[in-house]
């Protein structure tokens, strides 16, 4: 029995060293968990359409065919895609798994509202600028 215990005392090593919890995160570095950051950094407008929201910040979105890009949001810039949808001529809907956007959603086609879905929060409304 001990024979057999020592010839697989090379394979429970390797196996135990699977399970064992990271080593520390590098200096300067915010780890996995770590919140996002309180402020975006104000996107460059030269990227796109400039969008002033009715909580100070400002989001730039960059228009293609079928996806949005859009910068300036707290957790980072976000890739939507477009959606079928709008209930008027001007009005565009794109989505992501963290985002919902409506552009032309108020009386004209310079409001925009950003909707908030992972992790849930307030929408943002907006006006291009």
């Amino acid at each position: 029995m001990n024979a057999r215990l020592l010839a697989l005392a090379p394979a429970l090593s390797v196996l135990a060293g699977c399970v064992a919890p990271p080593g520390p995160a590098p200096a300067g570095s915010r780890g996995p968990l770590a919140a996002p950051a309180a402020v975006a950094a104000v996107p460059d407008p030269a990227a796109g359409t400039t969008y002033h929201c009715d909580d100070g910040s400002v989001v730039v979105a960059r228009f293609t065919s079928d996806t949005l890009q859009l910068a300036g949001l707290p957790q980072g810039p976000e890739l939507l895609l477009r959606d079928a949808g709008g209930t008027r001529p001007g009005h565009t809907v794109w989505s992501s798994p963290g985002w919902r956007a409506e552009f032309g959603s108020g009386e004209d086609d310079a409001a925009a509202t950003l909707h908030r879905l992972r992790p849930p929060g307030p929408e943002l409304r907006c006006r291009r600028h």
